[in-house]
């Protein structure tokens, strides 16, 4: 192929028919050959991870017409309707409004009249890609969290920078399960056990003949006492009259209840701190296990997409575990039912 008057990658001076060239085997980008012996190396590795070839200054010239929108991580040209950078992954996302004022007139001069306004959305909540957490990057956290990462992105930044977290709505309504769609087994199967244990004792108490008969005579004698109707404190202090062992069978219930739910307030507190350290701990036996795997041969960009692959496998959400768990929920709750109806 004939390079010349095209520029080298590295000088910028345009090449000579003369000119001792060499052209990278995988990309095929042309460098002058001392401007190549002495960067090492072949500049273009995104094209390498990506698998595409090197264009030309007029080529690209004429691909940039159509790629209008620069990433502000990286600085990564983009397609115009692209709706993540196309070289790190960071999300630019443009959402059109109404105008709010109602009128063009009123309307901010600094968009030109086009009525309407918009906001872009980070995915990675202001993170940058190298930025450090304890020796993992934000790149790499981001790929294993994989969804919801603004959300967990921003809450991890606040717990390294501030020690401050949230408290997490999500965590706390679903409990154990929340933990093991984090895929955080170990964690996730206690919690679990320990809410379907306070369940089925629960289930068991509330549906017993002694627990029904306590509730009947309690219903009597309030009944008999204040035919006119009765209050809270009248059924305490009918409560009060019972012996000890029925007064236990009647506050089991309640007492196993707030236990469920002093964990979920519990998991709702904690759920986003734990999420954190455990998330660093497997990106760190991640990339220890592939460190120890990796050759002196190994090309660092294969070694890249690699760990990104397992991170991406290893991290994320088990979606199959939730269905797994309504249907373990449904058995709880209707099984006995039906046996016993």
């Amino acid at each position: 192929m004939d390079y010349t008057g095209k520029k080298c990658p590295i000088c910028s001076q345009k090449f000579n028919a003369d000119d001792d060239i060499v052209v990278c085997p995988k990309c095929g980008a042309p460098y002058h050959r001392s401007c190549y012996e002495k960067e090492g190396r072949c500049i273009f590795l995104d094209l390498h991870r990506d698998k595409e070839s090197w264009k030309g200054e007029e080529e690209v010239t004429s691909e940039k017409k159509n790629k209008t929108k620069q990433c502000r991580f990286c600085g990564h040209i983009n397609d115009e309707n692209a709706v993540a950078c196309e070289q790190c992954g960071r999300g630019f996302i443009e959402y059109p409004y109404p105008n709010m004022y109602g009128d063009d007139e009123n309307y901010p001069p600094d968009f030109g009249g086009f009525p309407g306004f918009s906001f872009k959305i980070d995915l990675m909540s202001g993170v940058k890609p190298d930025e450090d957490f304890d020796g993992v990057t934000g790149e790499e956290i981001s790929k294993y969290v994989k969804n919801n990462t603004m959300y967990y992105m921003d809450i991890f930044k606040r717990i390294k920078d501030k020690n401050k977290s949230r408290f997490n709505f999500s965590a706390f309504l679903f409990g154990g399960g929340w933990v093991l769609y984090r895929k955080q087994y170990s964690y996730g199967i206690i919690f679990v056990l320990i809410t379907a244990a306070l369940l089925i004792a629960n289930m068991f108490i509330v549906s017993s003949n002694s627990y029904n008969i306590i509730i009947e005579s309690v219903r009597n004698d309030l009944t008999t006492l204040y035919p006119n109707g009765y209050t809270t404190n009248m059924i305490v202090i009918e409560l009060m009259k019972l012996p000890a062992d029925k007064l236990l069978i009647f506050a089991l219930p309640y007492v196993m209840s707030f236990i469920d739910f002093v964990m979920r307030l519990f998991i709702g507190f904690m759920a986003n701190r734990i999420y954190y350290k455990y998330t660093l701990k497997q990106i760190k036996r991640i990339k220890t296990n592939q460190d120890t795997d990796k050759s002196e041969s190994d090309d660092p960009e294969k070694s890249r997409k690699k760990l990104f692959d397992a991170l991406l496998e290893r991290g994320g959400t088990n979606n199959a575990i939730v269905v797994c768990l309504i249907v373990c929920y449904l058995l709880i709750i209707y099984v006995p039912q039906f046996v016993m109806g």
